[in-house]
């Protein structure tokens, strides 16, 4: 079983489906926010991975000795994006969205983010927003979703105008159009952790797939930066 945050949906799948491919073996997926994830292995959920969207969720795994830390390595690394619908760009000229400050400011509907005290994307667009100085102006007019996948969804349906997600769940979603790719300065590296919680055979045959060449090439392909390749 494969705990993953909810960001790596399409393209874990496509991996482990590559994986399966002429392998008598059933891998069962579980895709939610990594606050959700950590918290269901901390009440005793034991998956055989566990992928996190930030550093901060392993290190409290590890640190109750929940995961084998010997096995972690960084898999992935992804950067944040501010995203719009096809409804709201077509309102404005080009020229509207040249300030990023002033567009969060001036929305006229709730932001949608992931749930900015949990959820790792949450947390990385409340920091951007914190060291743009306008946190404190706009966080009550915050939408927070229990994950990045379903803070998109706002947007995409043309519930909220505006909303921060991962550049992969941007390039996923025809629906929403990047406007700003947030400086990667101000908020903590976007990584994502990988680790066991055992040595079984096939936990580590699938544990060495996932480092090799093809696999990463199918994670750059969904918009990842890939950290084996």
């Amino acid at each position: 079983m494969v705990f993953a945050p909810a960001s790596l949906k399409d393209s874990l799948s496509e991996v482990l489906h590559m994986y399966k491919k002429n392998k008598n073996i059933n891998i069962k997926e579980v895709y939610l926010g990594t606050a959700q994830l950590a918290q269901q292995i901390k009440n005793g959920a034991e998956p055989d991975f566990f992928i996190s969207a930030n550093m901060e969720w392993m290190r409290h795994l590890e640190k109750r000795e929940l995961v084998l830390s010997d096995f972690t390595f960084i898999l992935l690394s992804n950067s944040l994006v501010a995203i719009t619908n096809d409804k709201n760009l077509n309102k404005h000229s080009p020229n509207y969205f040249n300030n990023v400050r002033k567009t969060f400011l001036n929305t006229n509907t709730r932001i949608s983010l992931a749930m900015v005290d949990a959820v790792p994307a949450g947390i990385y667009a409340k920091e951007f927003f914190q060291n743009i100085g306008i946190w404190e102006k706009i966080k009550y007019n915050v939408a927070n979703s229990p994950n990045v996948r379903a803070a998109l969804s706002f947007v995409s349906r043309g519930d909220l105008e505006y909303g921060v997600v991962y550049k992969s769940d941007a390039l996923v979603d025809k629906k929403v159009k990047i406007i700003y790719e947030l400086d990667t300065s101000l908020y903590t590296k976007v990584q994502y952790p990988i680790t066991i919680l055992n040595k079984e055979n096939d936990t580590m045959l699938l544990y060495n797939f996932l480092k090799q060449k093809k696999t990463m090439s199918i994670f750059k392909k969904w918009g990842f930066i890939v950290t084996h390749d």
